[in-house]
């Protein structure tokens, strides 16, 4: 294999690398995470990106819908929730 074949491969395995990564955050949420963390620096303050209640007052006001993955994991990565199996509820760990 010559030089030129051995650049293309490891390319496009690069390119296939970072598209993974797009779309599984696209697919956790990620991203609308950022856009808050965004929305808050200019909108509210450093403290918001970490409250729940601020979190959902952007998705009203900026009419942005997330599924129930999402959901589940911006409240478990970015808001500290678990789940309580004897509750059967989510609670702020």
């Amino acid at each position: 294999m010559d030089w030129g074949t051995e650049a293309k491969y490891a390319h496009e395995g690069r390119i296939r690398g970072q598209r993974g990564a797009w779309e599984k955050r696209e697919i956790l949420g990620e991203n609308i995470y950022t856009d808050f963390c965004v929305w808050c620096n200019g909108y509210a303050d450093e403290k918001a990106k970490t409250d729940p209640k601020v979190f959902a007052k952007f998705l009203k006001e900026n009419n942005v819908q997330i599924t129930e993955r999402q959901r589940e994991y911006i409240a478990i990565n970015h808001f500290g929730y678990v789940y309580d199996i004897d509750k059967k509820k989510w609670v702020k760990g």
